[in-house]
Order: structure tokens, then sequence, then C-alpha cells
């Protein structure tokens, strides 16, 4: 049985931050020390695959991969790593006394309205690192679904290339108007 020691919600989603250097330097050890955490059969091939991006991508600030519940983002924001993602992994993120729950962070430096430096940033692209595609999330107050609607599928749409696309299985999504 897992023991959750810090943040608990009945959210299956859970957001953390870290000042860059005090635990990971950058987006790619944040995401090289949280995969093999999901015990998933493809976790080699990802981990490969983000050795070659840091080399031949350093200056990549944002990634994404596939989580339990919900896709795990993970985003360089000034001088901190920030990563929303899923809480029903053990990432065993609480061992490190620097890594901060988002709310915990807010509630040290006040509104968090005022500190909305730290949200993740919807404007910024993302690489997903199972279907090697850059974009960003679909913003909640568009006319396009955030999920796709193919029963199959489910995946997240995001903006790729300037279009609504399911970043999982390609399809692509016109806005209501």
């Amino acid at each position: 049985m897992k023991t959750r020691q810090g943040f608990v919600s009945n959210s299956s989603s859970s957001s953390f931050i870290v000042k860059v250097g005090e635990v990971f330097d950058n987006v790619f050890d944040v995401a090289e020390y949280m995969i093999p955490k999901r015990e998933w059969d493809n976790d080699k091939e990802l981990l490969a695959k983000l050795q070659e991006l840091k080399t031949t991508n350093p200056s990549l600030e944002g990634i994404c991969f596939r989580s339990c519940n919900c896709p795990t983002y993970i985003a360089k924001v000034d001088d901190h790593i920030l990563v929303e993602t899923c809480n029903n992994h053990d990432w065993d993120m609480w061992d490190f006394d620097s890594v901060k729950q988002v709310d915990d962070f807010y509630s040290s430096y006040g509104d968090a309205d005022e500190h909305s430096l730290y949200k993740l940033p919807r404007n910024r692209d993302f690489y997903h690192l199972e279907f090697d595609k850059v974009g960003r999330e679909v913003d909640y107050d568009r006319n396009v679904p955030i999920w796709c609607d193919t029963l199959e599928c489910r995946g997240d749409v995001w903006v790729i290339n300037n279009q609504y696309e399911c970043v999982e299985c390609g399809k692509i999504f016109k806005p209501k108007k």
C-alpha cells in the first residue's frame, strides 16, 4: 500500500514547484527522475528519448508525458520548475525539502493571483515525449474541446502548427463559431 506523505486531495491532479539548482537543474532532470517512478513498459524508451533531447535541444523548457489520470507537464518558469501531474503515482517528490506543493508555495509568498508567474504557462510549447509532438494546451475558454471526442482516444487537444489537434490520434478540431 502507498502511504502519501504531504499533500492529499480529492483531486487526481497535483502541482509542485522547485527552485532551479536546489534539487533539479532543468526540466530534463525532473522528467528523468519522474518517468521511472511510473513503472510503465515504455519508461526506458522515454528515458532514451529524453537523453537524446537533452543533447539535441538543451534549451527546451517544457516537457510532457502521460501519467495515470492526466498528463504530466514540466515547465521552467524563471528560476523555478513547475510540475502539474497526477497524484495517483508515488513520485516521492516529498522526500526533497525544497520541493513545495504549489498551494504551500503560494501561502508562503502571499496571494496566488499575485504570483501567476508560477502557474503552468498555457501559452508555452511543450514537447510530448510519447507522441513526438510540439504544441501547447488548449485554453479552457476556447470553443474547442480540451480532450479528443474520439471514444478510443480521449487524448488532450493541443495547438500544433496553428491547428487544434489531438496529440494522440491526430484528429483535427475546428473551433465552434
